[in-house]
């Protein structure tokens, strides 16, 4: 989950009034992020009830051991008893800690593995003293983080006019944007034959990933590994294998 710690402080009421702001409004426009707070919000409560569940069984059994036993009436024979109780609570509150724990971090989401495997685009050089402004005032909001400012600009350079480049910065910004599913659109448009293809088939993995689409994921990956001499024939085998586990 990548967004791990932010949602648990969420969920704890950890957040000062600004944070809580901030996170509820990022909820508003990041499908992800809601995806992965219901997540949280869903294995806690399955946690939850498993562990209710078992401490339940547990102390059942232990009240029925305890009717079964002569009773004795001084204190210091009837505290071992007791104290077999608690410690049966205590060893059911581990075995949920290390559910959690488990879950949590020995376990990758489709998000999580599309973060790990992503390649930051470096974008087209910017050519100084020249009068090729528009394209180096996208790559200068581009390299700069301001993906906003980039698609922006990009707009104006577009117009009525689609190409490969065009296309695929579109989708880069996009993907930077968590708009995944126009980055996807984006990624689609790029032609077989054009400079960005192989690019854009990667990326449009991970966007997959991003959406929790799996098995559209897993689908275009053996596509791509027809190619041994695709470029990231290495990468992609390597995330197969991941999503198989």
């Amino acid at each position: 989950m990548e967004n791990f710690e932010l949602i648990e402080n969420y969920c704890e009421r950890k957040l000062n009034e600004e944070e809580k702001a901030l996170f509820e409004g990022r909820l508003q426009v990041d499908t992800n992020l809601k995806e992965e707070l219901e997540l949280y919000k869903n294995i806690v409560a399955g946690i939850k009830e498993s562990g209710k569940a078992r401490l339940k069984g547990k102390l059942i059994e232990a009240d029925i051991e305890l009717d079964t036993e002569t009773k004795v009436t001084e204190l210091k024979s009837v505290k071992p008893s007791y104290l077999k109780i608690f410690a049966i609570a205590a060893s059911v509150m581990i075995v949920v800690g290390f559910s959690v724990f488990y879950l949590y971090f020995n376990t990758k989401s489709c998000s999580e593995l599309a973060s790990k495997y992503y390649e930051p685009e470096k974008g087209l050089p910017v050519v100084m003293g020249t009068n090729n402004s528009k394209w180096d005032e996208v790559m200068n909001d581009y390299k700069t983080g301001n993906y906003s400012g980039a698609k922006s600009k990009l707009e104006k350079i577009g117009g009525s006019i689609t190409n490969d480049t065009i296309n695929y910065f579109y989708g880069v910004v996009n993907y930077e944007l968590q708009n995944y599913n126009d980055a996807k659109s984006d990624f689609l448009q790029i032609t077989s034959s054009g400079y960005y293809f192989e690019k854009a088939q990667y990326r449009l993995v991970l966007t997959f990933l991003k959406t929790n689409d799996k098995k559209s994921a897993i689908q275009f990956i053996n596509e791509i590994l027809q190619n041994k001499e695709h470029p990231f024939y290495n990468k992609l085998s390597d995330l197969k294998a991941e999503l198989a586990k």
